[in-house]
């Protein structure tokens, strides 16, 4: 039996033009860093808000996607409209307002909380550095490689979208999501395979 190289199914999202759309960050008050890194369900009743992160750029703009956390998407409400459609598992859209920098308020953002976890780093391909409390997990990946096996082993539709158990820094997508998602031409980011 062929074994698919997942490699070539799998992308990651990048922020784009930082000139031109803002990193977030939690306004004082505004909710908890700690729960974009939980691997379980968050309140999802609780409005967050968020505020624009330095550098601020000259002329900022709000775009469909921002980074709040390298793994830790803010979305809008036509992004969030399209993952929802696909029935991801374990992802949820936490009510988010953001204040620019005169503190006006906008509506219709969502912190994207993915709490997916696969183990699946090939660590012989891969190049890492062990973590310095956890030697199972990275601190750091200089190159990526997913364990085929482990995925070959999981149903599609249950690794969509999910983030690599050793460093939860690293949130990757399956062509089909990424399909979906390049249909609306979203704005601010960009996309990368693995």
């Amino acid at each position: 039996m062929i074994m698919i190289d997942h490699n070539q199914e799998y992308f990651h999202i990048v922020a784009s033009q930082l000139e031109t759309y803002p990193s977030l960050d939690y306004s004082p008050n505004g909710g908890n860093y700690n729960e974009i890194y939980e691997a379980e369900p968050v309140d999802t009743n609780e409005k967050r808000i968020l505020q624009f992160s330095p550098p601020i750029p000259y002329k900022p703009q709000l775009g469909d996607c921002h980074f709040l956390a390298v793994h830790a998407l803010v979305i809008s409400e036509r992004l969030k409209k399209v993952l929802e459609n696909l029935n991801i598992e374990e992802v949820q859209f936490l009510p988010t307002v953001i204040l620019d920098k005169t503190n006006n308020v906008y509506e219709g953002y969502y912190i994207m909380h993915t709490y997916k976890e696969i183990r699946c780093l090939d660590k012989s391909k891969s190049k890492w550095e062990k973590g310095y409390f956890d030697k199972k997990r990275a601190s750091e990946i200089d190159k990526l490689v997913l364990d085929n096996a482990v995925l070959d082993a999981i149903p599609l539709e249950k690794r969509l979208m999910f983030g690599l158990w050793e460093n939860r820094s690293y949130l990757v997508f399956h062509q089909s999501v990424i399909k979906k998602i390049l249909e609306i031409a979203p704005t601010g980011l960009r996309i990368y395979p693995i």
